[in-house]
This record gives C-alpha cells, sequence and structure tokens, in this order.
C-alpha cells in the first residue's frame, strides 16, 4: 500500500517479538465466530445458550512471556487506547438468567 508503514499494515506491530503468525491466529478468531453464532442458533430450540467473550491480551499465565518482558509490555500498553490491557476477573452476566437471551452472539472485551 502506497504511503502505509508495511509494519503496521495488519492492524498490528510486526515489530513485536509475538507479531509473526497473527495472520493464521486472525483467521481463526473468525471462524470461531462465526462457529459460535450458528451453533449457537441451531441449540437455542433445545435451551442450550452459545456465547463467547472475545479479548484482546489478557493477564494469565499463559501470557506471561509477554506481559513479564517489561520492555514487551510498555510496548503493549502504549498501543492500547486505554493505557493498559484487559484484565478479565469473569463473565458471569452470560450465566445469569437475566442473559438468557443472549446466544449465538461474541461479546468483545477489547476496549473498542
Amino acid at each position: 500500500m502506497k504511503g502505509t508503514d508495511e509494519s503496521q499494515m495488519a492492524g498490528y506491530l510486526q515489530s513485536l517479538p509475538f507479531s509473526h503468525g497473527l495472520t493464521a491466529n486472525l483467521h481463526s478468531n473468525g471462524a470461531v465466530a462465526l462457529i459460535i453464532q450458528e451453533t449457537g442458533v441451531r441449540f437455542t430450540v433445545e435451551g442450550v445458550r452459545i456465547s463467547a467473550v472475545a479479548a484482546d491480551l489478557v493477564y494469565s499465565p499463559l501470557t506471561e512471556n509477554i506481559v513479564g518482558n517489561l520492555d514487551v509490555h510498555a510496548r503493549m500498553k502504549r498501543l492500547h487506547p486505554m493505557g493498559r490491557m484487559v484484565q478479565l476477573m469473569g463473565v458471569a452476566f452470560l450465566a445469569l438468567d437475566e442473559a438468557s437471551f443472549a446466544t449465538a452472539s461474541v461479546w468483545p472485551v477489547d476496549e473498542g
């Protein structure tokens, strides 16, 4: 693309040590969203609700190799408009009766 910094073309900085291969991750996330929507509609008649939470990079033991590196952590925080990463405490709301109409949906938790 003319005038576009190639390191940011896919919506993420390729210079970060974990960015290689994220294209497949983006595609698989899209596929999961479609599966959630299709199965959510299909199983609604059985009384089964299916939803998913699509979070950005979340603090967890699985991301320790990223957030544990202070330089990378600081760079990640600068990329986020809120200046921090997700601390996903839970999605209990989706399990409540009050959320019984929420099915076949993907709930983004990613700063918009």
